[in-house]
């Protein structure tokens, strides 16, 4: 009987996700227990919101309990959303809406910052964005040389790696895609802070002109299968991916595929669950700081993430031992 319930709010839900897919701002699920509210940068997150929001009602399906979430836009008085609600998750890439956040009586849970991006700490404020820095540390690992060369794009993450990448003592040379001197990439390590459709591009380059390269170097943002779809077996030999999607709840990315979302390769919806699980074990008088679903903790308001390594073999990611 549980089972057929379960899967009967899995069916209304999804028809209620499909309302927001132009966008709704009165989404409220209709359950009610957990209770949290998501404040998001509407103009820049705004073809998110759907894979954002139905990722959520997954998690909370997946928990098998009541829930009621509100969505917000970040140009909505705060004062009334913390009136309302004690625990926000809050979606922006502006730094300066992180330091207000202090001065409101609710806790905040960021997904597009990591603590280390902040000279202060904050009581109320509690970060998940994965740990770049360190996934970009583990790929340098690899590299037996001096120098690298970046293929870098626009856009804060690839900015935030490009910042971590001068942090190794290397002698850096960047080329913006998709203006790139291929001839210089011979012989050399690249570190590659594009999207996957623009590192599969730049791949293809490099195996039609027949140029060797050492070794090609990604961050989360390559750990995507469009890379391998729209690679050749061959583009796609040297590179090695860093990705800290692990432990994912089982049955949870079934969920999340029923409601038309993804979080094993979604960074993002990935960090937000995770925070989820932080606001489901608050409310729900459990360990705030072990979020058990995931296998993580949050340590000094971030969570720690693991890092693993993969190639591409066979047309799957296979983990680097």
């Amino acid at each position: 009987m549980k089972k057929l319930v379960i899967i009967l709010a899995i069916f209304i839900s999804f028809l209620k996700a499909q309302e927001i897919e132009y966008f709704n701002d009165n989404f409220v699920s209709e359950q009610t227990n957990v209770k949290l509210a998501v404040v998001i940068d509407k103009k820049k997150f705004f073809r998110f919101i759907p894979s954002i929001m139905n990722s959520l009602n997954a998690y909370f399906i997946h928990k098998g309990d009541q829930f009621h979430i509100k969505l917000f836009s970040t140009k909505d008085d705060l004062n009334t959303i913390t009136n309302n609600y004690k625990d926000i998750i809050y979606i922006t890439t502006n730094k300066d809406d992180i330091y207000k956040l202090q001065n409101y009586d609710a806790n905040f849970y960021i997904p597009t910052f990591n603590k280390d991006d902040f000279n202060q700490t904050f009581e109320n404020v509690f970060f998940g964005l994965i740990d770049f820095n360190s996934q970009i540390k583990a790929l340098a690992n690899y590299i037996d040389s001096s120098s690298a060369k970046v293929i870098n794009t626009k856009g804060l993450i690839a900015q935030k790696l490009l910042n971590y990448e001068y942090q190794l003592n290397l002698d850096l040379e960047v080329f913006n895609f998709p203006k790139i001197p291929y001839y210089k990439l011979r012989n050399r390590y690249i570190f590659f802070n594009t999207s996957a459709s623009q590192t599969a591009q730049v791949l293809a380059q490099i195996t039609s002109r027949n140029i060797h390269t050492i070794l090609q170097l990604s961050s989360q943002t390559n750990y995507d299968p469009l890379l391998i779809t729209i690679t050749q077996p061959q583009d796609t030999q040297k590179i090695i991916i860093a990705n800290s999607i692990l432990n994912l709840p089982i049955g949870l990315e079934d969920t999340n595929m029923l409601l038309s979302t993804d979080i094993k390769y979604n960074w993002l919806n990935y960090d937000i669950n995770i925070l989820a699980n932080k606001i489901y074990n608050k409310q729900t008088n459990q360990d705030e700081y072990y979020m058990n679903d995931f296998k993580v903790y949050m340590f000094e308001h971030q969570v720690e993430y693991n890092t693993k390594l993969y190639r591409i073999f066979k047309g799957a990611f296979i983990e680097v031992k």
